[in-house]
């Protein structure tokens, strides 16, 4: 079922002065395929099923890694997220539920993915290149800017539905990748040079084991520099869900931009985003070679720069009203600074603990991926009809505060050193090549 046209607000900075104005629209709604009569709650519940799944792994995701290896968990966790991808283009035909049950089991599985990657991070890294490897694992920008560009060209001429079939056909050549091309530690990689793995083995020294052991659940639960990087991570995450969800809307709704400054505004911030997760990575290697400095004064230092910085330019940005040239460039800054969090939240775990580092991660997750039920909610709430400068300039205000007071929270409480209960029980040196595959 196709709607060819609806009324909308007309956009705060393009209403006219005189409040004697219309105040709302008509727009066209383009062709781009089937349409469903969903209500507001089936459409929520169908974004929070995402956060949902990730939610109710996270507690158990670092026994799972740990019992299977974080190789073939990424494997298959990349893979069911593409054949899910196909159930929910199927599954809406069929019911609204059908596909809040795929986007709970894609939320399932990418909870998997992440702390899967910071074990690998950790078993493969020098210490003084996990800046680098971090780097790495935030190429997702790159991706989801190539898919943002794609399925604003390609859409229009081929429906909605092909975004989610090419997808797919992407996530199953990079889970073929993937698997040949990795595997869960260097002593098991069919093709690493004895140089290389002596150089891996001896830069890392005795604080890595591939041996399979419970995590130290209690210890991690009761630590309190976990708990400021939980708080952290949350800050981290809540930035993600600005990006997502508010800025957007903020765009569209607000400001009024078109569909093509609306996609260059999406695009540019992910690639600074990981521009700056390259240069801060490599600045933090940089100094971390030169041992004149803790771990963890390195570690703080850049959460000045990954969250107290952006959340200082997210204040601002609710203040720049309809000037939109202004909005793109502090949305532009505030992700290449919040690139910093290759050396923050996702460096921390693998120093604090490299052994289970995905445990602490996934841990950490639960805390964090709340941020996906609360924005959204909280946007709804401060926003609503309103859509003027004082409400944004609050919502902007509160994702700005959220920031700054959980950088400043790690800043006072938390710690980078490697923990004692990193050390797995009886075994804390590696095994050797020809051991059993983790």
């Amino acid at each position: 079922m196709t709607e060819m046209s609806k009324t909308k607000p007309i956009p705060y900075c393009l209403r006219e002065t005189d409040d004697d104005g219309p105040t709302t629209m008509k727009v066209d709604v383009p062709n781009f395929g089937p349409r469903y009569k969903w209500s507001d709650f089936n459409k929520k519940q169908i974004i929070f099923a995402y956060y949902y799944g990730i939610l109710n792994i996270s507690p158990v995701s670092g026994i799972l890694i740990e019992a299977v290896g974080p190789k073939y968990i990424v494997v298959c966790s990349v893979f069911f997220t593409g054949l899910l991808n196909i159930l929910i283009v199927q599954g809406a035909k069929w019911h609204w539920t059908v596909t809040f049950c795929c986007r709970f089991a894609t939320g399932i599985a990418s909870g998997l993915i992440y702390p899967s990657l910071i074990l690998l991070m950790a078993r493969w890294a020098p210490p003084n290149e996990r800046g680098k490897f971090a780097s790495a694992l935030l190429g997702h920008t790159i991706g989801t800017a190539f898919i943002w560009v794609y399925i604003n060209y390609t859409i229009p001429k081929l429906g909605w539905q092909a975004s989610f079939y090419v997808n797919t056909i992407l996530v199953m050549v990079y889970c073929i990748a993937f698997f040949f091309l990795t595997s869960s530690s260097p002593e098991q990689h069919k093709f690493i040079s004895p140089e290389e793995l002596e150089h891996i083995k001896k830069s890392q020294g005795p604080f890595i084991s591939i041996k399979k052991e419970m995590p130290p659940y209690g210890e991690i639960l009761s630590s309190c520099s976990c708990f400021a990087l939980a708080i952290l991570q949350f800050g981290d995450r809540w930035l993600d869900q600005m990006n997502i969800f508010v800025v957007p809307t903020y765009m569209n709704d607000f400001v009024g931009v078109d569909t093509d400054a609306s996609a260059l505004l999406t695009v540019l911030p992910l690639l600074f985003e990981y521009l700056g997760a390259v240069i801060f990575a490599n600045l933090t290697d940089i100094i971390a070679a030169k041992n004149t400095i803790s771990v963890t004064a390195l570690t703080k230092m850049f959460v000045v720069v990954s969250h107290l910085v952006p959340g200082m330019i997210i204040l601002c940005t609710g203040l720049t009203q309809c000037v939109m040239g202004a909005s793109a460039i502090l949305l532009v800054l505030s992700n290449f600074f919040g690139g910093a969090v290759v050396v923050t939240n996702l460096r921390i775990p693998v120093d604090m603990a490299p052994n289970f580092s995905a445990t602490i991660f996934s841990l950490h997750s639960v805390l964090s991926s709340t941020s996906g039920l609360i924005v959204p909610s909280l946007s709804e709430v401060v926003i609503g009809d309103a859509n003027d400068v004082i409400h944004w300039a609050i919502l902007f205000a509160v994702g700005g505060l959220v920031l700054i007071s959980t950088g400043i929270i790690y800043i006072f409480f938390g710690s980078s050193e490697i923990q004692y209960w990193n050390v797995k029980r009886g075994r804390p040196l590696r095994l050797r090549r020809n051991d059993e595959e983790t």
